[in-house]
């Protein structure tokens, strides 16, 4: 990933959730289909955005989770 920043397919929000890496657990490469738990807050800009991203897994999505879509967001190295 190279921007650092991408959007969670949610269920509870109605919409996709923006995130940026720096709201990812220490060491979490978020990767496309990934299974994620989060806290809904306020981004910078005052949109919501996810907060306190935790990886849960990959592939199947389980109750209260939501699943990572990274294909437009990237990891600032």
């Amino acid at each position: 990933m190279e921007k650092g920043f991408g959007f969670i397919v949610s269920e509870e929000a109605g919409n996709d959730v923006f995130f940026h890496i720096s709201q990812c657990e220490e060491g979490y490469q978020p990767q496309e289909g990934d299974v994620v738990t989060f806290e809904l807050g306020q981004g910078r800009d005052g949109r919501t955005a996810a907060k306190e991203i935790r990886f849960v897994s990959q592939g199947t999505i389980e109750e209260e989770t939501e699943t990572m879509e990274t294909t437009d967001a990237d990891t600032a190295e």
